[in-house]
């Protein structure tokens, strides 16, 4: 999912109502807070060839961006998520994902203020990262299929 894409999808939805605005910004929202993981943090990491916390929600919105399929699959297998990609093509990134539902909102109701957005209608919940944390300097030896991006 590019930045025309999503620019496309804000349009989409700008042109629906608050509700459905409301689901697909959950939706995103569900499934970022269901990859947040550390081993699907680790591989941002190697794809990326280092992550920080908002790269790392920033990959999230690259993975939910890439679609049911390979989302899936990365939360069976982590590593699946950079198939079929190579270092040359990185940043594995996307912002714009998680700018949609606020962007439509806008739209929507001509407010530059997406705190009611989220406080009123969205209503985020907390996150907690799953799993062991990841040692910067073996994370390559627990992705060795992930090598190519070393």
């Amino acid at each position: 999912l590019d930045s025309l894409v999503a620019a496309r999808l804000v349009e989409v939805l700008a042109q629906t109502d608050l509700a459905t605005i409301t689901r697909f910004d959950q939706f995103v929202r569900a499934r970022m807070a269901e990859a947040y993981r550390w081993d699907l943090w680790g591989v941002a990491y190697v794809m990326n060839g280092g992550c920080s916390d908002d790269g790392f929600d920033y990959f999230l919105g690259w993975l939910v961006g890439q679609g049911r399929e390979r989302f899936t699959a990365a939360m069976r297998f982590p590593e699946l998520a950079a198939a079929g990609y190579g270092p040359d093509q990185e940043p594995f990134s996307n912002e714009d994902v998680l700018g949609i539902g606020p962007s439509a909102y806008r739209r929507l109701t001509g407010s530059s203020d997406v705190e009611d957005f989220y406080e009123v209608h969205v209503k985020p919940s907390k996150r907690a990262i799953q799993g062991a944390p990841f040692d910067e300097d073996t994370i390559m030896h627990q992705y060795p299929s992930l090598s190519r991006f070393g």
